[in-house]
C-alpha cells in the first residue's frame, strides 16, 4: 500500500500554541494521532520543535531559521498508508491543524527503502 507523507503547518505567529486553548489543541493532536495509529494508517508521527530552532545548512554556510520562513511553520510530518490518492487527502484532512489555523500538505512517498 502507498505510503504518503503529511506536512503539518500552523501560522508563524505561534498564536494556537500559546493561547487559552492550547492544551485542548495539543489533546485533539493526541486524539488524532491515537485513532491514526489504532486504524493502521498511520506509520510514524514526527511532531518538531518551532521553525526558531531550526538551522538550515547550504554549501555557503549555515543560516539559522526554516529554509524557507513564511506565514506558516511546519510543525510536524506523518507519515500514512493510504489506498490511493484521494483516501490519503481523506486521512490528511482530520488533522487537527486545519480547524486550527492551519494548513496540510500531502505528498506520495516514492520509495520507502527504510521499511523494506
Amino acid at each position: 500500500m502507498p505510503l504518503y507523507a503529511v506536512l503539518i503547518h500552523t501560522p508563524v505567529d505561534g498564536a494556537w500554541a500559546h493561547s487559552a486553548d492550547a492544551t485542548e489543541m495539543r489533546a485533539a493532536h493526541d486524539r488524532h494521532a491515537e485513532q491514526m495509529t489504532s486504524s493502521g494508517a498511520m506509520v510514524a508521527a514526527l511532531p518538531l520543535l518551532p521553525a526558531g530552532t531550526a538551522v538550515t545548512l547550504r554549501a555557503g554556510g549555515d543560516t539559522p531559521g526554516p529554509f524557507r520562513p513564511g506565514e506558516h511553520e511546519l510543525i510536524g510530518i506523518a507519515v500514512i498508508r493510504a489506498e490511493d490518492d484521494d483516501r490519503a487527502r481523506e486521512l490528511a484532512r482530520l488533522n487537527p491543524a486545519l480547524v486550527q489555523g492551519g494548513a496540510v500538505e500531502v505528498r506520495r512517498v516514492e520509495d520507502s527503502w527504510f521499511l523494506g
